[in-house]
């Protein structure tokens, strides 16, 4: 009897032995697996390190990844950073076959390393395409490295309000490393091509493919720590009030619109802590931390516009179903005229911010609309509030603006805004609402640059509007917090 007990848990234990080396057979497989498919996404390291010498000025190298689905972002860092401070030794690393072309073709110097599946299209934090995009950052700054270069690593979502460049002076240091709310902040950082440096990105590196399910900044934050307790790493660890993330910088600094708070000690401003390409690109707009003037967004001569204000408090509960309707007319007007609609700056009755509580305070869109959601049906059709004020925008445009003018009807809200003295009234013809026909007769020949409304409470013949027109507005409104989160 003893015998077979003894048998039975020799084989026991013959099988767990067996089970966990298959086990560790297939993390291996995966492993060698994900490291092929990784290494074979990359070019030769060679034509990378020809590259990074042929750009690099004193030995240091500006460097940000980038890809098809944030090419926006990119020229806006081009145009707001480089170009600004005579940023000459920097360079985009491209991860899919068309990045670099359409830099290239814009005079921004690109070079295409990597081919990812994922390269053409936007990816949100903390998908797996995003983690995967992350791993760049830290290969490239490893093969800046291993040439003897000192780098700069930086996130496309950065403007440098300074030239960043003199700030760097610890030459003893591996790395000087931005904050990201009581972590290091791997979308910005300096690293010295130093021992410590070094074993810090290549482990880095390594844990890419062992835990592909982590961004680069979550593998190198632990990698940091254990290398600074162990004495074999020194890092400078930059002020957050000098080098802020989103969140210190918008957020706590209460910064909503262009403007609001100068920060004259800031070195740059991350735009992170959001959801979302399209919302961080229209926060950069509202804050006048954009350049970027494809399609000639700011410098045309030949667009018309539409403002309109919201002056009038209906109250917590009606204020916003108001407004949103009044920025939906504004958007059927302007398809009606050919005219781009200038966004005006709304009540906060949903914003839960500090900033949101000051007496007077007034949001942009993006504080209670997800802009994701926005854009799929209009973007192109609008400017963020602060548009005329750009330097960009023609003299021209600014000077060229019409009467105010306040459209009266018979399907308005309650206790309507009484229009000021100067407001030209407009009374349309039937008390069911305003036409098309009455807003080309009366508008659609006004050759001012910029047509002003008071408000636009005012109801419409939706009956008579484009049917298209309408199927986007119902689309494009989609509740979203501060941080464009569902």
């Amino acid at each position: 009897m003893k015998r077979s007990r003894v048998r039975l848990f020799k084989a026991l234990v013959s099988c767990i032995l067996l089970y966990t080396a298959i086990i560790y057979w297939k993390k291996d497989e995966q492993r060698n697996i994900n490291f092929e498919a990784k290494t074979h996404m990359y070019d030769p390291d060679i034509l990378l390190h020809e590259a990074m010498k042929s750009r690099a000025l004193n030995g240091i190298i500006v460097l940000s990844s980038v890809d098809s689905g944030y090419l926006e972002m990119a020229v806006n860092l081009y145009a707001t950073s480089f170009t600004r401070f005579n940023i000459e030794n920097y360079l985009f690393v491209g991860s899919d076959p068309d990045i670099c072309a359409a830099l290239s073709g814009l005079r921004i110097a690109c070079h295409s390393y990597i081919h990812d599946p994922d390269g053409r299209t936007p990816s949100n934090y903390n998908t797996k395409a995003f983690k995967r995009k992350t791993q760049l950052k830290t290969k490239i700054v490893l093969e800046a490295l291993r040439i003897g270069l000192k780098a700069l690593i930086t996130d496309l979502d950065i403007v440098f309000l300074k030239n960043p460049l003199p700030q760097f002076t610890c030459e003893r240091c591996d790395i000087e490393l931005s904050d990201d709310v009581g972590k290091g902040n791997s979308g910005f950082y300096f690293a010295r091509p130093a021992p410590g440096a070094v074993e810090l990105h290549e482990r880095t590196w390594n844990m890419s493919f062992t835990r592909p399910n982590l961004t680069n900044q979550q593998a190198l934050n632990p990698i940091v720590s254990r290398m600074r307790a162990a004495g074999r790493l020194t890092v400078v660890d930059l002020d957050k009030e000098m080098y802020p993330n989103g969140r210190v910088y918008f957020t706590e600094g209460r910064r909503m619109f262009k403007g609001d708070n100068p920060c004259p000690d800031c070195i740059i401003v991350h735009n992170n802590w959001i959801v979302s390409l399209a919302a961080k690109i229209y926060r950069f707009k509202e804050s006048g931390l954009w350049k970027n003037d494809a399609d000639k967004y700011f410098s045309s001569e030949d667009r018309k516009y539409l403002t309109f204000d919201l002056p009038k408090d209906f109250g917590e509960t009606k204020t916003g179903r108001w407004e949103r309707m009044a920025l939906g007319n504004a958007f059927i007007i302007g398809d009606i005229l050919n005219r781009t609609v200038i966004l005006p700056r709304f009540h906060c009755y949903s914003c839960k911010l500090e900033m949101c509580k000051m007496p007077d305070a007034r949001c942009h869109l993006g504080i209670s609309y997800k802009m994701e959601k926005f854009d799929v049906q209009l973007k192109g059709r609008y400017r963020e509030s602060v548009f005329l004020s750009h330097d960009m925008v023609p003299l021209g445009i600014k000077k060229s603006l019409s009467p105010v003018y306040f459209i009266e009807s018979g399907t308005t809200v309650d206790e309507p805004p009484a229009p000021p003295d100067g407001v030209q009234k407009v009374i349309p013809n039937n008390e069911s609402g305003v036409s098309v026909r009455d807003i080309k007769r009366r508008f659609g020949n006004r050759t001012e640059s910029v047509l002003r409304f008071h408000s636009l409470y005012a109801g419409l013949k939706y009956d008579e509007c484009d049917k298209d027109m309408l199927n986007k507005l119902k689309l494009a409104f989609g509740r979203s917090d501060f941080l464009q989160h569902p």
